[in-house]
């Protein structure tokens, strides 16, 4: 447990107790992965769609020796003459939006923050000893239309210009404040366990818990202070606040013996799965190999 005060004032603070400090928590995971199985199935999908496509474009083509002016005008030709391009486009974004949701997974964080168990500690042991920051952010804004001409030609040859309207939306002004507190201390719990298992997904969260009702209030004071000084700064306003804690990853794994690492788990095979529409296979054999662990990062603040 950590414990932080400002100066002058560290003999006068006493915490009210909040209550059971969170621990860490592991689990066999059971996660199944639904949206990678899913974009796989998609991209899988235009993938037959091409195939088809070409095979249909094949079997309406004239035999060898066979003029095309032996058969009747069909406008299907021309739908099958397009279809492999609009399958080669479909194929395209669908496949760049299966490496979005690859990019944005916990999968790849997990392998962006690689550690020993011994470092995965010291990154617990790190972020228990860091002070929270509390932040407020504004934003001010306004929406303004705007004009453009479009050019247009028909099948004619015919050009035509047109004027069409569109609303961007302008920020004119941001802020982040931070709430500036008396002390703080962690109240997180030990995170002793992980060298029981060969693989550890480490999922971390965060909480802040106000020490006492006074506190909470002048958080409220202080918010409320920020928003009235900025709403008037435009015909839009939003905002918000979080804890921030310098240096935060929410996903971390951990190894117990990174000399048996398996082939398998990189960062580049990782993205090696992705590239070949693996990506979902090699998820589950990343759930199916290891344990998962919650903790939550518990930071008491004194106003």
């Amino acid at each position: 447990m950590s414990e932080n005060t400002n100066a002058g004032v560290r003999d006068s603070i006493n915490f009210v107790a909040i209550g059971i400090p969170s621990e860490l928590k592991i689990s066999n995971p059971s996660t199944p992965h639904y949206r990678s199985g899913f974009c796989n199935l998609l991209v899988l999908g235009a993938l037959g769609f091409i195939i088809a496509s070409e095979a249909m474009q094949d079997s309406s083509s004239p035999a060898p020796g066979v003029y095309h002016d032996d058969y009747s005008d069909d406008p299907n030709d021309d739908v099958n003459a397009a279809l492999p391009s609009i399958a080669a486009g479909v194929f395209g974004v669908v496949y760049l939006f299966y490496l979005i949701e690859s990019c944005c997974s916990d999968s790849r964080k997990y392998m962006s923050n690689f550690k020993d168990v011994a470092g995965a500690e010291a990154f617990l042991s790190q972020m228990v000893d860091t002070p929270p920051d509390v932040a407020m952010t504004c934003e001010c804004y306004h929406y303004e239309t705007r004009y453009r001409t479009v050019t247009s030609t028909d099948s004619n040859g015919r050009t035509t210009t047109r004027t069409e309207s569109y609303t961007v939306k302008v920020t004119t002004y941001r802020e982040t404040d931070y709430f500036r507190y008396r002390a703080w201390k962690d109240e997180s719990g030990p995170f002793h366990g992980m060298t029981l298992h060969a693989i550890v997904k480490l999922r971390l969260y965060k909480l802040v818990v106000w020490n006492d009702d006074a506190s909470h209030r002048a958080f409220v004071m202080a918010y409320s202070a920020f928003q009235a000084r900025n709403r008037w700064r435009d015909s839009h306003f939003s905002h918000n606040w979080d804890m921030r804690i310098r240096g935060f990853r929410t996903n971390v794994l951990a190894l117990s013996d990174p000399t048996a690492k398996p082939c398998w788990l990189s960062f580049g095979c990782f993205w090696l799965s992705t590239l070949l529409l693996c990506s979902w296979p090699w998820r589950r054999m990343l759930t199916s190999s290891s344990v998962e662990a919650k903790f939550t990062l518990r930071k008491v603040i004194l106003a």
